[in-house]
């Protein structure tokens, strides 16, 4: 992850997200949950890593994180 970009990776797949496509970030009940700028879903993948972490992260590139999920 970088302020310009998501990249989501699953086995072989990999996935790169804008950042002007993501409206904002969430861990739900163990994934990572992109939303767009519309509200849908872009990318919901299973994580080992905790919440809290990927918080941090997130809101350390500048996006939004929605802590209520």
């Amino acid at each position: 992850m970088s302020p310009e970009h998501v990249v989501v990776v699953r086995g072989r797949r990999r996935r790169t997200y804008l950042r002007a496509d993501v409206r904002e970030a969430l861990h739900d009940d163990g994934a990572l949950v992109l939303l767009a700028t519309n509200g849908t879903e872009l990318a919901r993948t299973t994580t080992g890593i905790p919440a809290p972490d990927l918080e941090r992260a997130f809101r350390g590139a500048g996006y939004v994180w929605d802590p209520h999920a």
